[in-house]
């Protein structure tokens, strides 16, 4: 803006400039008419002389207006290049702000998603199983009700006997359990829904703190009314994807879950496939 005001200042200077040169040229004719030819009647034939003077400002007004048509679209020209470099810059300073949403986007569910998982394993030392002497807390504890639930269904025929048989026992651990699984399900569920790209890498990560006990208790939760939900991110996210061979052998899951219900939940999972090939 100060540059276009400087601009028009200069312009408004040559202008006025202009005009009271051509004023005082005007002016002045008729005075220098008068030193130059003294007879009267030699003054009209002197007048005549100078209509090429006449013609000189009329070319000189016609150059005039062409000049400043030139300088108009010099200044279009230029007007037109700089907003398309404003344009430009806004772009590029849209697509920078977006960047950087995004970016603080992927930090704020990193955020939840690593505290959800935090919460997870703080539910996990919470647990208890047994009394006086035989009890243990957290990562034993959980491995022992794995076990006594694994060994309870270990000779179901059916999907509805493993049902009744768990849920014998999610009588006696559901206020431990549930909210075990509860925190599983909202971790899982919230990468399910949040923005972030390569769910399956966050997922591995959950995955790294399931051992093999774990992942057989949350088969068998699978298998009950209240773990349906679970179910499905548990396929989706192949949460079950390193449950050991041996494990699975050792404990009965795999005969128990083929007989029963493990093919119609988890046909799609790695276990299966590795099943199907024996």
């Amino acid at each position: 803006m100060p540059q276009n005001d400087k601009q028009n200042g200069t312009g408004l200077k040559a202008f006025i400039i202009s005009c009271i040169v051509v004023f005082a040229t005007w002016i002045l004719y008729p005075w220098l008419l008068s030193i130059f030819v003294s007879n009267f009647e030699n003054r009209g034939t002197a007048g005549d002389l100078f209509g090429g003077f006449t013609a000189l400002f009329s070319a000189l007004a016609f150059a005039g207006l062409i000049y400043t048509l030139l300088i108009q679209k010099e200044e279009l020209s230029l007007q037109r290049k700089e907003l398309s470099e404003l344009v430009e810059q806004q772009k590029n300073s849209n697509e920078q702000l977006d960047r950087q949403l995004n970016h603080l986007n992927i930090q704020r569910s990193e955020d939840i998603y690593f505290r959800i998982l935090d919460e997870f394993q703080k539910c996990r030392s919470t647990i208890k199983y047994g009394k006086g002497s035989d009890k243990t807390e957290g990562r034993d504890a959980l491995v022992k009700i794995s076990n006594r639930v694994l060994e309870s269904i270990k000779f179901a025929k059916s999907r509805e006997e493993i049902e009744l048989k768990y849920e014998k026992e999610l009588g006696i651990f559901e206020p431990q359990l549930l909210p075990y699984f509860r925190l599983l399900n909202t971790a899982l569920e919230f990468l399910d829904e949040s923005g972030l790209d390569k769910k399956n890498f966050y997922a591995s990560i959950l995955r790294a703190h399931l051992s093999n006990s774990k992942l057989g208790l949350i088969m068998v939760n699978c298998s009950h009314g209240k773990g349906r939900n679970l179910e499905k991110l548990i396929r989706d996210f192949d949460i079950l994807k390193h449950l050991s061979p041996n494990f699975k052998r050792s404990t009965g899951i795999e005969n128990t879950f083929v007989k029963g219900f493990y093919l119609e939940l988890f046909k799609e999972h790695s276990f299966t496939q590795n099943i199907d090939k024996k």
